[in-house]
Parts: structure tokens; sequence; C-alpha cells
């Protein structure tokens, strides 16, 4: 595996019907970027946000955390930065907490997962 480009999330939660979530990151030599990704049937995320529950060793968070309000225009969008430290494997840890609405109704569902992800620093 390369030191440059998206990795396969270590957890995908698919705990709340209609929606998941997936944390993945992509790391280079000066800085680890991860991101939220947000999968809905049926509905749309009207509100979220992330915190850093737990961060490997090998890299310090440069930020821990992470917003979204719905405006109609963009997808959510939750990202962090961590700056690489040493070369190595671990694993990032991010509670992310949202509401998600179906596009018909107003019964909207409370999401709450702690998502992880392996980050790997070359």
């Amino acid at each position: 595996m390369s030191g440059v480009g998206w990795v396969v999330p270590a957890l995908a939660d698919t705990g709340t019907p209609g929606a998941s979530g997936e944390l993945i990151c992509k790391s280079d030599p000066k800085l680890v970027v991860c991101k939220v990704v947000f999968s809905t049937t049926g509905g749309f995320v009207s509100w979220a946000d992330a915190t850093i529950e737990e961060a490997p060793a090998l890299a310090r968070p440069v930020w821990s955390y992470a917003k979204f309000k719905r405006d109609g225009v963009h997808e959510p969008n939750l990202r962090f930065g961590l700056i690489p430290k040493t070369p190595g494997k671990g694993t990032l840890a991010v509670r992310v907490r949202a509401e998600v609405c179906p596009t018909e109704g107003s019964l909207c569902i409370a999401y709450n997962r702690l998502l992880k992800a392996t980050v790997i620093i070359k």
C-alpha cells in the first residue's frame, strides 16, 4: 500500500436506518487529511459535527472538531488534519453526531457513532 491515497476505513457504521458513515484518511509526508463520508437513502443530513476522541501517537491533530449545517448546496463535509510525527500505523477514532431527515415528512433520526480509520504514515 502506498503512502498516498484514501485508505479503506477500519470501521464503516450502518447503525442508523437510512444512514451510514465512514471515516477515511489520506496521508502524505507533511499532512494527513481525514474526512467523514455520509451515505443516506431517501433523505439528507441536516447538520453534523465530529470530534476526535483518539488520535494515533504517530500524528498530532491540527484541529479536532468539525461541523456542518445544511445550506441546500453543499454535501456534509467533516474534515480533520493531522501532522505526521513518525512513520507507522495507528487508529484515529472520531465521534460523529448528525441529524438525518427524510426528503418527505419531518421525522428526523439522530445519528451518533464512533467511527475509526487506520492512519498509515510512510
